[in-house]
């Protein structure tokens, strides 16, 4: 009899992901405890802070810096790092099963180039595989128009990271889908009204100071050359990885080799970056600049599917 395989590609995908994880991890570190993790080199310095407020049930405030996902799951998975790596890595299977649901040239090896990303992103309680699955359903939405999709990708992204909810909160609306191109552009040109609105909510936060730059300035108080800020703001997130002080730590390295694979798709691929999806995670990366903390790190996630979805189709598509 035989076998169809199709109908176990998302527990195919998993045991993959989940078993090469746990390989490198223990490779590396050779043990699964939490305090392991926080001293090694592949444990991002928040991740720490989010385990130290768990520990002292720190209430979550949307201005803070307090990721709630991270430290509501450390919460309850105190002890050992192998829990997240378990959680991460069905996150990271359902993504990569809702991806191929799109038939794309060169997949294996998109995903091959990446699994540094998955991997990285599968050890502790990063808000980044939850980011990449909401990303992805909502990609999944814009094809379909399907409201349950919409709504799960929401409050995927809400749970992760409440800024990126606001992000994509429009590209729920078809309305707006249908016109990406105008509503980019006022976007672009009218930043003032919503940079302000922005501004004003996290005013208070840590992180206010960083409004005070230079393309912020044009963003925040000139319409017209507000176009000007938005294209240094969003250069220089896309560009951070670039710039940051601890270029040459395991973190960077795999940041680097991300940036690397997206910036050939995008030259390999450059005509489909005029598409009208491709307008869309314009305008979220584009929101995400506007907030008090905006770097590569954070537009990693949507680079993730937006590489995918750039790639040539296997079979003629009408977009």
């Amino acid at each position: 009899m035989k076998i169809n395989y199709s109908k176990y590609i998302t527990v195919i995908i998993f045991v993959f992901i989940f078993s090469t994880n746990m390989i490198i991890y223990f490779i590396i570190n050779g043990d699964f405890s939490n305090t392991t993790y926080f001293e090694s080199l592949l444990a991002w310095g928040d991740q720490l802070i989010f385990y130290n407020e768990s520990l002292r049930g720190t209430e979550f405030r949307f201005t803070s810096g307090v990721n709630f996902y991270s430290v509501s799951m450390y919460s309850v998975f105190s002890e050992f790092i192998v829990w997240s790596i378990l959680i991460n890595s069905i996150i990271f299977a359902l993504a990569v099963d809702y991806m191929l649901m799109e038939k794309k040239r060169y997949s294996i090896l998109y995903f091959v180039l990446l699994f540094p990303i998955i991997f990285y992103f599968s050890i502790g309680f990063t808000k980044e595989a939850l980011l990449i699955l909401g990303i992805t359903i909502l990609n999944r939405h814009i094809l379909m128009n399907d409201l349950k999709l919409a709504l799960f990708s929401f409050v995927l992204i809400l749970i992760a990271r409440p800024f990126f909810a606001i992000a994509i909160l429009p590209l729920l609306i078809s309305t707006f889908r249908n016109n990406i191109k105008i509503m980019l552009f006022l976007a672009v040109t009218l930043t003032p009204v919503y940079f302000w609105i922005l501004q004003s909510i996290f005013v208070n936060s840590f992180y206010a100071d960083r409004y005070l730059n230079y393309e912020n300035t044009l963003r925040l108080y000139f319409p017209i050359l507000s176009i000007v800020g938005n294209v240094i703001a969003v250069a220089k997130v896309y560009l951070d990885i670039f710039f940051a002080e601890i270029i040459g730590n395991v973190q960077n390295s795999i940041l680097l080799s991300a940036w690397f694979v997206s910036f050939i798709g995008i030259i390999m691929n450059f005509s489909r970056m005029f598409s009208s999806r491709s307008f869309m995670f314009l305008f979220i990366i584009l929101v995400i600049s506007v907030g008090p903390i905006a770097h590569f790190r954070y537009i990693v996630p949507i680079l993730f599917v937006w590489g995918y979805i750039i790639l040539p189709n296997k079979y003629v598509s009408s977009e």
